[in-house]
């Protein structure tokens, strides 16, 4: 991955903030403990802050759930005070408005895709994953990942792709912004810009080749095209196949001729890797 950009984001230092690449180092962390996550709604939720932030920015997994409640949380004093009431009542209303924020209280929930549910819980065996009060096994947990997969016909393959780009240092988020399958970056998307958009297939159209490599390129990322030596059927293939990417890049030379077409002078680099 000779030709990949470490484009590092301003103000930002990577070296404040220690990265878990490996599941030893993301389980020290979490005090040799599993996690409990559940599912539910077809989400995967973590409620533990404590343990969401650690894999969040730590390890770059999961994101967080949005609450539109944190921006309104608060509740008027004035719904719970009489009109003419004295300093006293005044009192009374704002700790009856606190009271009543508390009856709903705002967590911090981690969300994880299927992909990483996958990783934690199956692969590295640091978490649990509940639905309701039962314990998922992890034959449970493959199946329904799958399915509530965005392309779960796709999901075996693009499963030992995402592993594999975790198990070489990567934090590896959706490239749906970019048309591709995953984003992946150096150290997290705090810290630095993606690197690389990565499609999976076995063949490419050569136009849309084009289009991505070009698109990517404007954005400082290059294409890595991925795939496996082998059909992926179950997680038990996913440990024996092997992984293969090329990687592309489109460089944009300087031009002494203003009017020459962008068309020229493209050169296009593949490295082959295993």
């Amino acid at each position: 991955m000779d030709l990949l950009v470490f484009d590092a984001k301003r103000n930002k230092n990577p070296s404040e903030t220690p990265v878990c690449f490996h599941k030893e180092d993301l389980h020290e962390m979490l005090g040799n403990q599993k996690i409990v996550a559940y599912f539910n709604g077809g989400l995967v939720q973590i409620f533990d802050e404590q343990a969401s932030r650690i894999l969040f920015e730590n390890a770059g997994i999961g994101q967080w759930l949005d609450d539109d409640r944190k921006e309104s949380r608060e509740v008027s004093s004035t719904c719970f005070c009489q009109e003419d009431g004295d300093e006293a009542s005044h009192k009374m209303a704002e700790k009856a408005a606190e009271n009543w924020s508390e009856q709903s209280p705002v967590y911090n929930i981690l969300v994880l895709s299927p992909m990483e549910t996958v990783l934690l819980s199956i692969d590295w065996q640091i978490l649990n994953v509940k639905n309701m009060q039962k314990v998922l096994t992890d034959n449970e947990i493959w199946l329904k990942m799958k399915d509530y997969d965005d392309k779960p016909e796709e999901f075996e393959k693009c499963y030992a792709v995402f592993r594999f780009l975790k198990l070489n240092g990567w934090i590896v988020s959706s490239g749906l912004t970019f048309g591709c399958h995953f984003l992946i970056y150096c150290h997290g998307a705090q810290f630095y810009h993606s690197s690389a958009g990565v499609l999976i297939t076995n063949e490419i159209d050569p136009q849309r080749l084009l289009t991505l490599t070009r698109i990517l390129s404007h954005n400082k990322k290059a294409l890595i095209v991925a795939n496996t030596s082998e059909d992926v059927q179950s997680f038990e293939d996913v440990r024996k196949v092997e992984v293969k990417i090329v990687t592309m890049k489109t460089y944009f030379l300087e031009r002494d001729v203003a009017l020459m077409s962008n068309k020229q002078n493209e050169i296009y680099e593949l490295t082959n890797h295993t």
